[in-house]
């Protein structure tokens, strides 16, 4: 049995990773952690779920010799968590989104000491979305216009998300573009002409989104337009905590996940929530102007 502790555990996907974790006979939760001051602090993580009190209260801090931490809360907060598991030789599963590129290099700092796999989505669709995007962008060339458009609940408080960022990280990696350059976030006002490498990142809340990303590659002919996009479900981790931290307890090294889990290298991979995947296409000989990728698939927060 794989003894878990779950920072940020009363967020949206810090709540679900709890109630998952209490129903799974492969795992226990020895530690639930929030930030100073929450309201709940003190109370037991079994009755915040909803479930019978399991003798575990919410704290600022680790206890109980986990061997996983499994961290969706916020960048400073995550940090502190994952230097203190650490030093207690457990390992890191981080979905934490907006770190700065400092606080990213701390982090690969600290997976020279611990096991550490950090993706701002744990959704094995959307994973195999970043895959994908990279080889597309590549295929089509630099004629075509690149967007991405990410949707999220009001709730959500970094823009754009980390998911988004990362596709737009994964485009800029497969066609030679510089990020810091020609990424541009949102436009107002007379901006000109759209430039030629730009990739652009646009981000809208609103309501209950789970999530929703979608990466447009436009051409400057009639109709030459084409998207890829997984279609966004409830959050979950596939019904089971014990299987993915079980497996990831003694690996060392980081990997940023941009790939569905079985494809992973490190032994053998846990599956994932992917219940299904549909490509199609169309258009002339020489132009090509509808490709689409559509999937069911769980998405982090």
């Amino acid at each position: 049995m794989t003894r878990i502790a779950v920072n940020g555990a009363c967020g949206r996907m810090g709540m679900r990773v709890v109630q998952l974790a209490l129903e799974d006979l492969e795992c226990r939760i020895v530690c639930a952690s929030e930030r100073p001051g929450h309201p709940s602090l003190g109370k037991d993580i079994g009755t915040l779920a909803g479930k019978e009190p399991v003798g575990v209260a919410l704290s600022t801090g680790l206890s109980g010799q986990p061997e996983v931490l499994m961290d969706f809360s916020e960048p400073k907060s995550s940090l502190e968590r994952a230097r203190e598991a650490a030093k207690l030789g457990a390992a890191l599963l981080i979905g934490t989104t907006g770190f700065t590129e400092e606080q990213k290099t701390e982090i690969q700092a600290i997976s020279r000491r611990a096991a550490c796999i950090v993706s701002p989505n744990m959704s094995v669709g959307v994973n195999l979305l970043i895959n994908l995007v990279g080889k597309v962008a590549k295929a089509l060339g630099e004629e075509y216009d690149i967007e991405i458009v990410e949707v999220h609940h009001r709730f959500k408080k970094d823009a754009p998300s980390g998911t988004a960022l990362r596709l737009a990280e994964r485009i800029a990696e497969a066609t030679g573009r510089n990020l810091a350059e020609d990424a541009v976030y949102g436009r107002h006002g007379v901006i000109g002409e759209r430039k030629k490498n730009e990739i652009g990142v646009l981000a809208v809340r609103g309501g209950d989104i789970v999530g929703d990303h979608t990466v447009m590659f436009t051409f400057w002919a009639s109709g030459s337009n084409s998207s890829i996009a997984p279609t966004p479900v409830t959050p979950s981790l596939g019904g089971r905590c014990g299987r993915p931290s079980s497996w990831w307890a003694n690996r060392r090294g980081c990997i940023r996940l941009a790939r569905p889990w079985g494809s992973m290298r490190r032994g053998r991979a846990p599956s994932g929530p992917l219940t299904g995947c549909h490509l199609s296409g169309g258009g002339t000989s020489s132009v090509p102007h509808h490709i689409s990728v559509s999937m069911s698939a769980c998405q982090a927060a």
